[in-house]
């Protein structure tokens, strides 16, 4: 064997494995430099259009979507609330009457909020408080699942009716059941973003003021069986409500909630 050669053709090889190293490492640097640049960009782009927003959530980079269907509410379930009459207004349509009115602060407590629906609504802590309305008396709860909200979905609500000293008298349930994930995970685009297809379709104009950004679950129509994707919920401060999802960034828009 003629280790000379075989000497040289190592070297040789050594030399090309570095170059690819080399080559490789540059191309990444190079490809986060350009996505560090990217996000810059945006984030002067609306700077320049005088877009502000709120503090931005921070989120995974994949996620799914879910499947769901209205759950349907039993006299059997019912029975297992105290200190309620309740009514099958339909068989996923539950109203609750309660015995005795339960007390609210102007600004609900946790505690006050956690007793109530655990006391006195089926599957209560699978809901969050998302309007208190002295004026209209009454105080929105929405479903949520994986610590997302389920946005303005008829069949994820629970409404309670409040009398003039803020006490809870009754309310009218709904509820998503039977969730299933549904397909593969895909990645969800940032808040950032999500903003920014707002503002180049229009929705949004220079000087806007975004107050609140979050991501939960949203469906276009609801129906006896759900299909829901992980949505940016976006508002601005002229009280305009926007939906865009973090999958295919379609936009969808509430005048009001």
């Amino acid at each position: 064997m003629d280790w000379g050669k075989t000497k040289t053709i190592f070297i040789i090889a050594f030399v090309l494995l570095n170059f690819f190293l080399v080559k490789e490492f540059v191309s990444k640097r190079s490809e986060n430099k350009l996505e560090i640049a990217k996000i810059e960009t945006i984030e002067d782009k609306l700077s320049k259009e005088s877009v502000s927003y709120a503090k931005l959530p921070k989120i995974t980079e994949n996620d799914l979507k879910i499947g769901a269907k209205p759950k349907v509410f039993t006299n059997e379930l019912s029975k297992t609330l105290k200190n309620v009459k309740v009514e099958l207004k339909s068989n996923t349509i539950l109203t609750g009457k309660l015995d005795q009115p339960f007390q609210f602060d102007e600004e609900p407590t946790d505690e006050q909020i956690e007793t109530f629906l655990a006391d006195y609504v089926i599957d209560g802590d699978q809901y969050v408080l998302v309007n208190f309305n002295e004026s209209k008396k009454e105080a929105i709860f929405f479903q949520q699942y994986d610590d997302k909200i389920f946005f303005n979905n008829d069949s994820a609500t629970l409404k309670v009716n409040l009398d003039a000293n803020l006490q809870a008298t009754g309310y009218v349930q709904t509820m998503l059941s039977e969730i299933k994930t549904l397909g593969m995970k895909q990645p969800v685009i940032p808040a950032l973003n999500a903003i920014e297809t707002l503002l180049d379709k229009g929705y949004i104009l220079s000087g806007c003021k975004i107050t609140g950004v979050e991501l939960g679950y949203f469906t276009l129509v609801p129906t006896t069986y759900q299909v829901l994707e992980p949505t940016w919920r976006i508002v601005t401060d002229d009280g305009k409500v926007l939906f865009v999802t973090a999958f295919e960034s379609d936009i969808h828009e509430l005048q009001k909630e």
